[in-house]
């Protein structure tokens, strides 16, 4: 359904060159149009950054294999060794079968595989999952970041949350 709707379009509207992967094989190149992502950065200064001993590393997004969710939650234990007074917070709505034209991730095991770390990591004391946060319940996270990571294998234009953490000062590690 959602292939016969992009083809019925004029027009589609994506955020970068490199996006438009995902739509070419349905959508004629000379019928998109590009709006970059954009952020009001001032806003996100203002935010201010909050000192405190305990290391908060932030994943902000669908909470998915093809968000790089999965890797993330792999890589605690690794990080918890050398580190272990650092804190996760993966906020965002999690997605068990993904929803991408590229169908990256998303097969049975990928979910199961998701789910087991999920059930894994629910009764940590140091990870944590707010749900989709906003509002100031977000700004609260991004002034308590010391890191934040966009493991994502599925991005088109760079995505708005890292663009949010670089503009509130907080260091972004992320996937080309």
């Amino acid at each position: 359904y959602v292939r016969w709707i992009l083809r019925q379009l004029d027009c589609v509207i994506v955020r970068s060159e490199r996006f438009k992967a995902q739509f070419l094989q349905h959508v004629s190149p000379e019928r998109f149009s590009i709006i970059p992502v954009a952020i009001d950065v001032e806003e996100h200064r203002r935010i201010g950054r909050a000192t405190s001993p305990t290391p908060l590393i932030l994943f902000m997004g669908m909470i998915s294999k093809a968000k790089g969710a999965t890797d993330l939650l792999k890589a605690v234990p690794v990080v918890q060794d050398q580190f272990p007074q650092c804190e996760f917070v993966l906020a965002g709505v999690h997605i068990y079968k993904e929803r991408n034209l590229l169908e990256l991730g998303g097969g049975q095991r990928d979910e199961e595989e998701l789910l087991n770390l999920l059930e894994k990591y629910d009764q940590e004391d140091t990870v944590h999952f707010p749900g989709l946060v906003t509002g100031d319940a977000k700004r609260e996270l991004l002034r308590r970041a010391t890191l934040f990571v966009c493991p994502s294998y599925s991005e088109g234009g760079g995505p708005l949350t890292a663009l949010e953490a670089m503009a509130s000062g907080i260091p972004v590690i992320a996937t080309r």
